[in-house]
């Protein structure tokens, strides 16, 4: 950024990487609690907003929270490696 000293750019930086990393493990762990409620309620009854709804839960509606959990996983991961390297 023009006109920031160094030290206020590495404050910047080091503010972004946390508030990134925040928001991600807060989807880790919000996507990672879907994901295995499904595979609780395999086969069971889940009633809507009306009792007559014949809906049942499988644990295959897991797979895109799982998918998304990984996705998850790997940016933490990569924040993780890459926090100094911006911060140089």
């Amino acid at each position: 950024m023009p006109g920031l000293g160094r030290k206020h750019e590495r404050i910047l930086a080091l503010r972004n990487h946390f508030l990134a990393g925040v928001a991600y493990v807060q989807k880790t762990f919000l996507l990672r609690r879907m994901g295995l409620l499904w595979f609780i309620f395999h086969d069971e009854h889940i009633p809507e907003y009306n009792f007559e709804s014949e809906f049942i839960a499988n644990w295959a509606y897991s797979i895109p929270h799982t998918f998304l959990f990984l996705i998850c996983i790997f940016i933490l991961y990569s924040l993780l490696l890459n926090k100094y390297d911006s911060l140089k």
